[in-house]
């Protein structure tokens, strides 16, 4: 499959069907009053505070497989961490400002010689302080805006697209935080293969580039080479080569 087939594929996923829900809430929105990365986890309700609703997220990872054609980031990435960051992020859009009694599960779904099928899923009440609570204490400067970093619940709205190289063999995954951006094609690396994440919209280009290192990751790349993003419409793409070191540590003992 050229890389040119690829992207005409990318556009033909994404024209036939909109990205899943993500994140879900059932209760009551209310004023914001923290941003996501400042909300407290808790076993129980504490004194003071109330119930606002419910979050709840969930994906389903195929270990051992590579992700179908057009899969969601949020299932080509599919970790607890990542699902807890965007419960984070509703839970404060919608007033919260403590998760309650969090609880995540995996669950066997499907599994044969050479894959598993995981579906994982976490959820956690969200509570913010009683009113009677919130006069007692300084009134917050404002809205909080968050920060810069792409948000978590972007990962339902990018789609993943690898074309392997001809004969090049499935990798052991790596982490995201262990895919370099090299300008150069690594020396002793081989072509894994060509990647492209894009999104309608619901992301930001940044969000495109960062879900592009994360999936080249769970393709077991090493580096990604001539990464690009550029806008389309409302939403963005991204494209790189994934490598790998021609002889893995992972797979082969004479490189470690």
């Amino acid at each position: 499959m050229t890389f040119r087939t690829l992207l005409g594929l990318s556009s033909l996923a994404l024209a036939g069907g909109c990205a899943s829900q993500g994140v879900l809430f059932e209760g009551h929105a209310e004023p914001r009053l923290a941003r996501a990365g400042d909300l407290e986890e808790m076993s129980a309700m504490p004194e003071g505070y109330e119930r606002v609703g419910r979050v709840a997220a969930r994906c389903t990872l195929v270990d051992g497989a590579r992700p179908e054609e057009g899969s969601r980031l949020i299932d080509v990435d599919c970790t607890q961490s990542r699902l807890m960051s965007a419960i984070r992020e509703k839970a404060a859009e919608v007033g919260g400002e403590v998760l309650v009694g969090r609880h995540c599960r995996s669950r066997i779904g499907s599994q044969d010689e050479s894959s598993t099928t995981l579906h994982i899923s976490c959820d956690a009440e969200v509570a913010r302080p009683t009113g009677a609570s919130l006069h007692k204490r300084p009134l917050l400067a404002g809205v909080m805006s968050e920060d810069s970093e792409p948000r978590a619940a972007e990962a339902w709205h990018i789609r993943v697209f690898f074309a392997p190289s001809l004969g090049a063999a499935a990798r052991p995954p790596r982490a995201a935080d262990g895919v370099s951006e090299s300008p150069l094609f690594p020396v002793g690396n081989k072509k894994l293969g060509d990647i492209v994440t894009r999104c309608e919209d619901h992301c930001t280009k940044e969000g495109a580039r960062v879900g592009l290192m994360a999936a080249a990751g769970r393709m077991g790349a090493s580096d990604v080479v001539d990464l690009s993003c550029v806008a389309e419409g409302e939403g963005y793409s991204c494209s790189a080569i994934a490598t790998a070191p021609e002889v893995d540590p992972e797979l082969d003992a004479r490189a470690r």
